[in-house]
C-alpha cells in the first residue's frame, strides 16, 4: 500500500489476508487414496506421482475441500478460473472429464 492509506483500507486488507490464511487449512488433503501438496503442488495416488496443470491442481484442491459435497458449476467457475459471469460454459465439464481420464481420480 502507497502513503498516505486511509485506516479503514488497511483493516480490509489485513481481513482478506487472514480470511485467506483460515481458508486454506491443512498443507496436505487427501481423499480416499489422492492426496494432494498444497505446498508443492504435488498430487498422488497409490504412490503414484500426477501431473497436473496449474488449473488442474486448483479444480481438483477445491473439490478435494469440498468432498463429498456439491460444488455448483457457477462456483467452480468463479473460485478455478476467477471467471463472474451468467453465460453457460462446459469448461467445468471438460475439466473434469481430463481429470477423470488423466489420473483416473474416480472424481
Amino acid at each position: 500500500m502507497a502513503k498516505p492509506f486511509e485506516v479503514a483500507e488497511l483493516s480490509a486488507r489485513i481481513r482478506a489476508v487472514v480470511r485467506r490464511v483460515n481458508r486454506s487449512g491443512r498443507a496436505y488433503l487427501r481423499v480416499h487414496d489422492l492426496e494432494l501438496d498444497r505446498i508443492t503442488h504435488g498430487v498422488q495416488r497409490q504412490g503414484r506421482q500426477i501431473e497436473l496443470s496449474p488449473q488442474e491442481f486448483c479444480f481438483l484442491e477445491l473439490l478435494m475441500r469440498h468432498a463429498g459435497q456439491p460444488v455448483s458449476r457457477s462456483a467452480i467457475v468463479e473460485q478455478v478460473w476467477k471467471l463472474h459471469c451468467d453465460t453457460v460454459t462446459n469448461v467445468a465439464d471438460v475439466y473434469i472429464n481430463h481429470l477423470r481420464r488423466e489420473s483416473r481420480c474416480g472424481i
